[in-house]
C-alpha cells in the first residue's frame, strides 16, 4: 500500500466520521467506486476475541458474483477461514485482509485476542443544557484490561446536540436527544445519555445575570459575573476565584510515585482556548489512572493510549496518562483535581492542581469598555505632548469622571505622582490605567529622570543565595552553549530604530558568535508565556511601578480577540489594559502574570536580565516582586534595575553581563566585570541588583547526565523539536537507571522544530551535549533503540526516516558517525502496544543496540555528540529515537 492511498483511506474515514456515521459500526472501505470500478468492505473494523472464540467476517463487494479472499497478517494470533470465520489463538494482534480475487480491491479488519468490553457506563442518566452551551460526556469501559477501550459516540438528533468524536456535547436547539457511547471492540455494548435542551442560549443568561447583578456588586469585587461558584455540569464545584494565586502542577503527596500537572491554571471559557490538559506522571506499572475534582467526584479516566485527537495523550505506552477538561460558558470560579492510579487494590493519590476558570466579558460590558476607552483615546490623543502633568491629569480626570457617570466604568482611582499613572476599574471588574508620563529615548521606563544620588554600597546591590555552582546548559550543537531570547518592547519611530540597530548590529551578532543563539521577538503576552524555551531571557522594555505594583510595559495594543483569549489574566488583575498618550491602549504586565502562566519549574536554571525601569522598584526601598516571582519558577539569577533607568547604561549592562556569560563566567563574576566597566550606577540613581545564584555558568567542559535522571528533564542537554525523558514505552524500559531519552519526529501536541541548516528531512528532533574530551578518556559508550510506523510496508520508498548519532568538532565538521539507521535499510522487529497518533497501528524497533567508540585520539578536545531523528518525504508516520545510558570514561 502506497502512502497516497494511505492518505486517501484517512481522509475518507474523516469524511465519513464528520458526516455523522459511528467509526465503529462503519464498514471498512477500499475506494468507493465511480460506475463499474469494484469496492469491497467488512461488517467490522475492528474486533477483540477472547482466545477460543470466533467472530464471522462478512464482506459486501458491489459485484455479487465476486469470490473473496480471506488471510491473517499473523496465523498465530488468529486463524480465518475461506468464509471469513476468525478463530482466536494466543493474546496478540492480528490483521484480516478480505481481497476480491483477481483485483487489488480489499478492506481490513484488526482483530484483537485479549478482553472484550463487558460494560460501558456514563456518569451522568440525564443533563440539561441551554442552547450553545456545551458539555463534555465520559465513559467509562471494564473491564480494566479490556484490549480496545475506546467509544464511538452519536447522537439521536443531530438538529437538538450533536457530539463530537471525543464526547464534546454542542447544545443547539430546544428538544431532546439520547447520545450512545458504543464499544469500538464489536461488543456492541453501550450507555446512553439524554439531553435536555432548552431554548434561551447561555449568552443570554449570561447577559440576564451580568445586568441583574451588576449594581449589587460591591467596589472590591475584582468580577461581576465570574467570581462565584460554577458547576460544569457533571457534579464538578468550582470555588470563588478570590484573590490567591494558583500555580500550574504541584508535588503530589506521592511524588516518587505520582504526579500531576496541567497545560495552564487558567482558561477562557467559551472561547476556542478553553481546554485544559491533565498530565499524571507514574513511576510505577499501574492499572489504571482516574481524575476526581476536589469534592472526591469521579470526572475521567485519564489515559496513556497515545490518541491525542480522543484523550490528549502524546504517546501510548510512556506512563505519562493525559486527560482534558473543556469548560463552557457558566462554569467560572476554581476548579481542583487531582488523581488516583491503582496498582491492584492500592490507591496511590496525587496532590492537587489548580485551574481558574471565567467567562469570556458580556456583550454589556464590552460595549462599556469600548465606549470608555474611545473617550479617554480621544482626550490622550489630543493632548498637547509638552503640556504639563498638572493639565494632563486634570484633563484625563475630567473624561474618567464622566465616564463614570455614564456608566462606562466602575470607579476611578488616585494618582500615583511618582509614576504619573491614574488608574480605573471597567464595568466588569478589570483594571484600566491612564499614564500621563511620555515615555523617552533617555529612560526606560515612565517614572521621572532622577537627579544624580548615591545608589548604595556593593553589598547591597548583589542579593544573592548562597548555592552550590548551578550549570545551565553544558552542551548544544557544535560550538552552541545555549538559546537567547530579547524580548523588545517599545514602539514609535524614535524608539525603534535606534534600539533595534544596536541589538540587530551589536549584541546578536556577537552572541550568536560566541555561541550564545540569540533571536529577538516583539514582546507580547502570548510569547512571555514560551520564554521556558530559552536559556538567557532579556526583557528590552518600558518598566513601570505605582503603588506598590511593578509592571513590564508592552507596546501590544489590545484587541477584542486578545482581550479574550488574556481574560483570565485580566479579570483577575494580572495585566492592565493601559492608555498612553498617543491615544492607544496596550497590555501591562504584573509579576503575578509570571507566577500563574509559568510552570513552578518552568524557568529552572535560566538566567534573567531586565532592561526595564522600576524593575526592583523605586525610592528608598526595592521591590523584589518580579525577582520573587521569576525565582520562584526555577530561574537560577534574575538581574534588573532599581529606579528608572538611563537606556544606554541599562543595554551596556546587559550586553557585558551577557556576554560574560557567554565567555564562560559565572553570573557573579560577569555582574562584578559588567558593572566595574559601566559604573555601579547609571550617575541619575537607578542601580543594578543581581538576586539568585552567583555561581550559575552556561557551559562546562565536563559531559554530564547520561543516564538522564537528572530533574528538570534533559539538564546539561541542549535539544531542539520533541525530545524528552519518559520511564518507559510500552514493553521498552530504560537499560540504566529509571529514565531514558526520546527524541521524535512530532507526536501528539508537539511540533518539532528541526534544525535544517544540515538540510535533513523535513521535521524532526536534536539532542546534544558539547563537552571537553577528558585526558584519561578511553571510549563513549550508548545505548539506543529506535521506534517506527513507517516498516514494513514503506520500505524501499521515499518516506525513509533516519536516526544518527555522530560526532562533530567545534566547526560542526563530522569526526565520526557513530550510529545510522533508516526505514530502507535497518532491520525491523514488530513490536505491540505502541500507537502514535496518526500514521497506522503497526509499528516496528530495531530492539536495543549498544555503542562504543575508542575516545584517545580526541583527548582534550572540544567535541560535540550529537543525535537526531528526522522525517523524510512526509511528516504523518512517525519515528522515535531512544537514547540510554551514554557515559565517558
Amino acid at each position: 500500500m502506497n502512502r497516497i492511498k494511505s492518505i486517501l483511506a484517512i481522509a475518507l474515514t474523516m469524511l465519513i466520521v464528520f458526516s455523522g456515521v459511528s467509526p465503529t459500526s462503519m464498514s471498512v472501505m477500499a475506494k468507493k467506486s465511480s460506475s463499474g470500478e469494484k469496492s469491497i468492505t467488512l461488517n467490522y473494523s475492528q474486533y477483540t476475541l477472547k482466545k477460543g472464540k470466533k467472530v464471522k467476517l462478512k464482506a459486501t463487494t458491489s459485484s455479487k458474483k465476486k469470490s473473496v479472499v480471506f488471510k491473517s497478517k499473523n496465523p498465530k494470533v488468529a486463524t480465518v477461514d475461506s468464509k471469513g470465520n476468525v478463530k482466536a489463538v494466543k493474546k496478540g494482534k492480528t490483521v484480516i485482509t478480505a481481497t476480491i480475487k483477481g483485483t487489488k480491491k480489499s478492506a481490513k479488519c484488526t482483530i484483537y485476542v485479549g478482553s472484550p468490553v463487558s460494560t460501558v457506563s456514563i456518569g451522568d442518566q440525564q443533563i440539561e443544557l441551554n442552547a450553545g452551551q456545551n458539555y463534555q460526556v465520559t465513559a467509562k469501559v471494564e473491564p480494566l484490561d479490556a484490549s480496545i477501550k475506546t467509544v464511538s459516540f452519536k447522537s439521536s438528533d443531530e438538529s437538538v446536540a450533536s457530539v463530537s468524536e471525543s464526547g464534546l456535547i454542542v447544545a443547539k436547539a430546544e428538544g431532546t436527544a439520547t447520545i450512545t457511547a458504543t464499544a469500538d471492540d464489536g461488543s456492541k455494548k453501550n450507555a446512553s445519555l439524554l439531553v435536555k435542551v432548552n431554548g434561551s442560549t447561555q449568552n443570554d443568561k449570561d447577559s440576564k445575570d451580568s445586568k441583574d447583578s451588576k449594581d449589587s456588586k460591591d467596589a472590591n469585587n475584582t468580577n461581576n459575573t465570574n467570581n462565584t461558584n460554577g458547576t460544569n455540569g457533571s457534579g464538578e464545584s468550582g470555588n470563588s476565584g478570590g484573590s490567591s494565586e494558583s500555580t500550574i502542577g504541584s508535588a503530589s503527596k506521592n511524588s516518587d510515585l505520582v504526579t500531576l500537572t496541567a497545560s495552564s491554571n487558567s482558561v477562557v471559557a467559551g472561547t476556542t482556548d478553553n481546554t485544559v490538559y491533565l498530565y499524571a506522571t507514574v513511576a510505577v506499572n499501574v492499572d489504571k489512572v482516574e481524575l476526581y475534582d476536589s469534592n472526591g467526584n469521579f470526572v475521567k479516566a485519564m489515559e496513556d493510549d497515545g490518541v491525542y485527537k480522543d484523550s490528549g495523550d502524546d504517546m501510548k505506552g510512556d506512563q505519562i496518562y493525559s486527560a482534558y477538561k473543556r469548560f463552557v460558558s457558566g462554569n467560572n470560579g476554581r476548579y481542583s483535581y487531582y488523581v488516583k492510579a491503582y496498582v491492584g487494590s492500592e490507591e496511590i493519590t496525587s496532590d492537587t492542581v489548580d485551574i481558574d476558570v471565567v467567562s469570556v466579558m458580556s456583550a454589556e460590558n464590552r460595549e462599556e469598555m469600548t465606549a470608555a476607552d474611545n473617550a479617554i483615546e480621544e482626550v490622550t490623543e489630543t493632548l498637547n505632548p509638552n503640556a504639563t502633568i498638572e493639565v494632563k491629569k486634570t484633563a484625563v480626570q475630567n473624561v474618567l469622571n464622566e465616564q463614570k457617570n455614564s456608566g462606562n466604568i466602575k470607579s476611578v482611582g488616585t494618582f500615583d505622582s511618582e509614576s504619573n499613572v491614574i488608574t480605573f476599574e471597567y464595568t466588569d471588574g478589570t483594571t484600566g490605567a491612564v499614564s500621563l508620563e511620555e515615555n523617552t529615548i533617555k529612560s526606560n521606563g515612565t517614572g521621572k529622570v532622577r537627579n544624580p544620588k548615591g545608589s548604595g554600597l556593593w553589598d547591597t546591590m548583589i542579593k544573592s543565595e548562597s548555592l552550590a555552582p548551578i550549570v545551565r546548559n553544558s552542551s548544544n550543537t557544535a560550538g552552541s552553549i545555549g538559546k537567547a531570547i530579547i524580548y523588545f518592547g517599545f514602539s514609535g519611530s524614535n524608539e525603534v530604530g535606534w534600539r533595534k540597530a544596536y541589538y540587530n548590529d551589536e549584541v546578536i551578532p556577537e552572541l550568536n558568535g560566541m555561541g550564545l543563539t540569540t533571536t529577538m521577538k516583539e514582546a507580547t503576552l502570548k510569547d512571555f508565556k514560551a520564554m521556558s524555551a530559552y536559556d538567557v531571557i532579556v526583557f528590552s522594555m518600558h518598566g513601570s511601578s505605582y503603588g506598590n505594583d511593578l509592571f513590564m510595559c508592552t507596546y501590544e495594543e489590545v484587541t477584542d480577540a486578545k482581550d479574550n483569549a488574556y481574560y483570565a489574566d485580566l479579570i483577575k488583575g494580572r495585566v492592565v489594559r493601559t492608555i498612553l498618550m498617543d491615544g492607544k491602549t496596550y497590555y501591562w504586565a504584573k509579576p503575578s502574570f509570571f507566577t500563574a502562566n509559568l510552570g513552578v519549574s518552568a524557568l529552572n536554571g535560566k538566567v534573567l536580565f531586565s532592561e526595564t525601569c522600576d524593575f526592583m522598584g523605586e525610592g528608598t526601598a526595592v521591590n523584589n516582586q518580579f525577582s520573587s516571582a521569576f525565582l520562584g519558577r526555577g530561574a537560577s539569577t534574575v538581574v534588573g534595575f532599581h529606579n528608572s533607568v538611563l537606556a544606554i547604561y541599562s543595554r551596556n549592562l546587559m550586553k557585558a553581563f551577557v556576554t560574560g556569560l557567554a565567555s564562560g563566567k559565572t553570573t557573579g563574576d560577569a555582574f562584578a566585570s559588567a558593572t566595574a566597566t559601566y559604573g555601579v550606577n547609571d550617575g541619575h540613581g537607578a542601580y543594578p541588583i543581581l538576586s539568585g545564584s552567583t555561581n550559575t555558568v552556561l557551559f562546562t567542559d565536563d559531559f554530564k547526565n547520561g543516564s538522564f535522571e537528572l530533574t528538570p528533564a534533559l539538564t546539561e542537554w541542549y535539544h531542539l523539536g520533541d525530545a524528552r525523558t519518559i520511564t518507559g514505552l510500552a514493553e521498552l524500559s530504560p537499560t540504566h537507571g529509571k529514565k531514558m531519552a526520546i527524541l521524535t519526529t512530532g507526536i501528539g501536541s508537539s511540533s518539532s522544530s528541526y534544525d535544517t541548516q544540515k538540510n535533513e528531512g523535513t521535521e524532526g528532533s536534536v539532542l546534544s551535549q558539547t563537552f571537553v574530551v577528558p585526558s584519561d578518556a578511553s571510549t563513549l559508550s550508548f545505548t539506543y533503540n529506535v521506534v517506527s510506523e513507517e516498516p514494513l510496508e514503506y520500505v524501499n520508498t521515499e518516506f525513509d526516516d533516519k536516526f544518527i548519532a555522530r560526532l562533530l568538532d567545534t566547526n560542526g565538521n563530522l569526526i565520526v558517525e557513530l550510529a545510522r539507521e533508516e526505514v530502507n535499510t535497518s532491520t525491523w522487529y514488530e513490536i505491540f502496544n505502541i500507537d502514535f497518533d496518526d500514521g497506522d497501528d503497526t509499528v516496528y524497533h530495531t530492539k536495543w543496540k549498544d555503542v562504543s567508540y575508542d575516545l584517545s585520539s580526541l583527548r582534550n578536545q572540544r567535541v560535540t555528540l550529537e543525535f537526531v531523528t528526522f522525517d523524510e518525504g512526509d511528516s504523518v508516520f512517525d519515528t522515535v529515537g531512544i537514547i540510554d545510558n551514554v557515559v565517558v570514561k
